[in-house]
């Protein structure tokens, strides 16, 4: 960890399952993920109650593929229980330097728990399905999830921070383009 659970300024490259059990700053950051398999999952996942950050200050912070896998990673998992501890992630970047989020297989996604995501000045980028959230079933059939999105574009194509020198998805989706911007269930809109 960094001071105050916060780094910055880092490249990593990262093979397996990393996950956040206490709250995180990631600040211009760049993270490049293997391949993920049936046997080895590659994701980040954020436990209840834990907020993961990434933002940037004078870079660009970007999580995609490592060069050369030809593979998806999963994404990040924001994982809950049936109380109210969120897992919460805040992705923040600038008009000058947004958080660039690719090749995932889901880019942010959660399966009916408690979470809450928060998004301002970030680009999804050759990801399967960007955002697939899924609210709490619980008493209610759905829930009131406190989440933002601002400033934020989703894309199928080559960018210039792009390693890979395509428009289409790594494998398991070779050849296609991204399925969804959104997959939202259970929740409400407001």
């Amino acid at each position: 960890m960094g001071v105050g659970n916060t780094i910055a300024n880092k490249n990593f490259n990262f093979n397996g399952i990393l996950t956040v059990d206490v709250d995180l700053t990631l600040t211009d950051c760049n993270i490049d993920f293997g391949a993920t398999s049936v046997t080895i999952p590659v994701k980040i996942v954020v436990l209840p109650g834990i907020t993961l950050t990434i933002n940037t200050a004078h870079n660009i912070s970007h999580l995609q593929s490592c060069n050369g896998t030809g593979a998806m990673w999963e994404g990040i998992e924001l994982q809950g229980t049936g109380t109210a501890a969120f897992s919460t992630l805040y992705i923040e970047g600038t008009s000058a330097y947004p958080v660039v989020i690719e090749d995932g297989i889901r880019a942010v996604y959660s399966n009916g728990n408690h979470w809450s995501f928060n998004t301002n000045n970030a680009i999804f980028n050759r990801n399967y399905i960007h955002v697939d959230l899924i609210g709490y079933f619980g008493s209610s059939s759905t829930a009131i999830i406190p989440s933002v999105i601002t400033n934020t574009n989703f894309y199928c194509r080559q960018l210039y921070t792009s390693i890979a020198n395509s428009n289409a998805l790594h494998f398991p989706y070779t050849g296609q383009r991204t399925y969804a911007a959104f997959n939202l269930g259970h929740v409400n809109l407001q």
